[in-house]
């Protein structure tokens, strides 16, 4: 994700300092924010498709070309929207393809301009060529057992593999060799019940996943040979659905859909995580599925689906984490992510 400023034509010009774009399952939408004012949210736009965007689930963004990508659960479809102007979204192209089933994650390799989608349904990691928007195009699949339930995915671009968790009916975490996109291969999996989100540190070589009530750390050096070293459990990590990292300051953010809330763990010592923080709020948070990090400004957003909400904390003090702002809007109904810019 991008933090920088990015000016946006609309005939005038508008200096948005960020925005954040949320997908929503129910209400079948993807919808933008002004977050220029972390304490002062405003709705610019919300795109509502009940076709192509039939449980719409999660988005990645590619800042450079003003195209956000949302990938749907129920439509089985990827979406590019033109994001140019926030207040006005638009549809660039819709694509399907028979190896797309249930495809609950998608993430960006911009450099080779190629999307990576897993599929809960039919056990599949999938790569579309995204060097044009408008006509995305298959490149190819790959599939096996242990990537059943597939659930979750992230990407490692620097050694060109791709990590995917696989959820509770499958109990897998797979590492993906994605280094030619049209001939991907599994380089080793480890097994644990439950595991939901993940989140890689390629800096420092260690996968953190939620599984169960637990943070699990894996030292993927050798992803060909992956090893768990560590393992926290905490009652505020019921059903984690996403993860995010603040490498600089050895920090990782999750969010608990149960306890409703964000919860922060020290990760100086990937052997030894320590909790810092958990603001739990289940009236703002009820259902907290996606999280998205600004770490410019030190503010974390969480898009909650039972509260159809975004919240923005304040993570200047990752031991006392402090809300900002809670939106609620009908059009964030039910699970979804978000990303900002």
């Amino acid at each position: 994700m991008s933090l920088n400023k990015r000016l946006i034509n609309t005939g005038a010009i508008i200096n948005y300092d960020s925005v954040a774009y949320v997908v929503a399952y129910t209400a079948d939408s993807l919808t933008s924010f002004d977050i220029s004012n972390p304490n002062s949210m405003v709705e610019l736009n919300s795109y509502i498709d009940s076709t192509n965007l039939n449980g719409a689930f999660d988005i990645a963004l590619d800042l450079a070309n003003n195209v956000a990508y949302v990938s749907s659960v129920i439509s089985n479809t990827i979406t590019a929207f033109d994001i140019s102007n926030p207040a006005s979204l638009s549809v660039l192209s819709v694509f399907t393809n028979a190896n797309i089933n249930y495809p609950d994650s998608i993430q960006l390799d911009l450099v080779n301009q190629v999307a990576y989608v897993v599929n809960a349904n039919n056990f599949k990691i999938v790569s579309i060529d995204i060097s044009n928007p408008s006509s995305m195009a298959f490149l190819s699949f790959f599939t096996n057992s242990n990537l059943v339930g597939a659930w979750q995915l992230s990407l490692d671009l620097v050694n060109q593999v791709a990590y995917v968790v696989c959820n509770y009916w499958g109990g897998m975490f797979v590492a993906v060799d994605i280094s030619n996109p049209s001939s991907m291969s599994e380089l080793s999996s480890i097994s644990a019940p439950d595991f939901r989100a993940v989140a890689v540190d390629s800096v420092n070589d260690v996968a953190y996943i939620s599984t169960g009530g637990n943070v699990v750390s894996i030292n993927i050096s050798n992803p060909s040979s992956m090893v768990q070293i560590g393992s926290i459990s905490s009652v505020n990590l019921n059903r984690v659905d996403d993860i995010k990292l603040d490498v600089s300051n050895n920090v990782a953010y999750f969010v608990s859909y149960a306890a409703g809330g964000i919860v922060s763990f020290n990760i100086s010592n990937p052997s030894s995580v320590v909790e810092l923080d958990a603001l739990l709020n289940l009236t703002n948070m009820n259902g907290a599925h996606g999280l998205a990090l600004d770490l410019t400004n030190n503010i974390a957003y969480v898009k909650a689906g039972t509260s159809e909400s975004i919240t923005s904390i304040d993570i200047s003090n990752p031991s006392s984490m402090v809300e900002l702002d809670s939106y609620t809007s009908a059009n964030l109904k039910d699970f979804g992510a978000v990303e900002i810019s």
